[in-house]
Formats: structure tokens, sequence, C-alpha cells
């Protein structure tokens, strides 16, 4: 019943089977939250998103989403983030800001960028500084509007990135933009 690839699993139909039974079980949703916490912890984003998806954990969207995303994009896998926010956007909640940064982050590597700017604008303003994604959300509008040729938007965005980095890519990534942007536009600094 084990499938050994990159690491033992449950073969795929038995996992199926066993998830379907556990909605039956009484303290079923205290089981899923667990699950999704021990995959977040343990760094199995697809898992985590997948359960949050299948057992509606409604409650858990928005933070699953958010510890997830950062790790998803940086290792390029921005089709798992995708899926997990096209089916997020087809529940009958309004789905949460950080929906919108994935649609940000496919405009701008579609090459989008008045859209990605203008998407990431818009999840900008509903994030406080604090927020593990706010720099993110400066970046992709800073790199929007730097290859806009709008500098001025450019340097302000990217200087919301650094301020708000949570860890030391989130602030390269924003200094390099920042420094960049100042060369490109001849801006002071």
């Amino acid at each position: 019943f084990i499938v050994f690839e990159d690491q033992p699993e449950l073969h795929p139909l038995l996992g199926e089977f066993l998830l379907t039974k556990l909605r039956e079980l009484p303290g079923a949703s205290a089981r899923v939250s667990e699950a999704i916490r021990q995959a977040t912890d343990h760094q199995r984003w697809e898992k985590a998103l997948d359960l949050v998806m299948r057992f509606d954990v409604r409650d858990l969207v928005e933070s699953t989403f958010s510890a997830a995303y950062q790790p998803l994009v940086r290792s390029g896998r921005l089709g798992t983030l995708f899926r997990f926010a096209r089916a997020v956007q087809q529940a009958p909640t309004a789905p949460p800001a950080v929906v919108d940064l994935v649609d940000a982050e496919i405009a701008l590597h579609d090459g989008h960028f008045e859209l990605a700017a203008d998407l990431g604008e818009r999840v900008r303003s509903t994030m406080t500084r604090e927020h593990s994604l706010a720099s993110r959300a400066g970046a992709i509008v800073g790199q929007s509007r730097f290859l806009l040729a709008d500098y001025e938007a450019a340097e302000e965005a990217f200087t919301f990135a650094r301020d708000s980095g949570q860890d030391d890519l989130d602030i390269c990534e924003a200094l390099h933009g920042l420094a960049v942007t100042k060369i490109f536009g001849e801006r002071e600094g």
C-alpha cells in the first residue's frame, strides 16, 4: 500500500478511500485541521492546499495560502498556486486578497505589466505592512512599473517592499529592484 517516489506515501487510491471515510468519522474537522497544520509545518504545500479545498476548511484558506505562497513562488511552482487560487475563486464565498496576488504574479510572468501592477496595488492596499505577503505585492508592483518605465512608481513600490520585507530574500529582492530602478531611471540615491 506504500508508494516509494520522493517520499513514501500511501497508494493514491487507498489515500482517496481513507479521506472519503474520514468525512464520516466524529471529530473529522479537528483531524483535518491537524493534518493541514502538520502538512504546513513539514512544508508539504500541495497536501495542505488540497486538504483545505477537499474538506472546505474556509477558516484556513488564507493562512495556508499565505504560508505556502512564498516557498511555491520561489521554487517556481506557480501552477500549484494557480490551481488553488482558481478553486478558491469558484467557492461561494469571497476569496481572500492573496488570490489576486497569484493573478498579479501570473500577469507579470506573462508580460501583462499594467494588469500585474493594478492587481498588485489592489492587494497591497488591503494588506498591512506586517502581512507576510505585503513585500511580495510591493515587489510585483515595482517590477511591473519598472518594466513600464515608470521609475518613480517602481521606486515607491520597491521601497514599500523593502520596508515590509519579512525575511532576507524579501529584502534582497526589494533592494535589487531599488538599485536597478535608480540606475535605469537615473535617480538619486
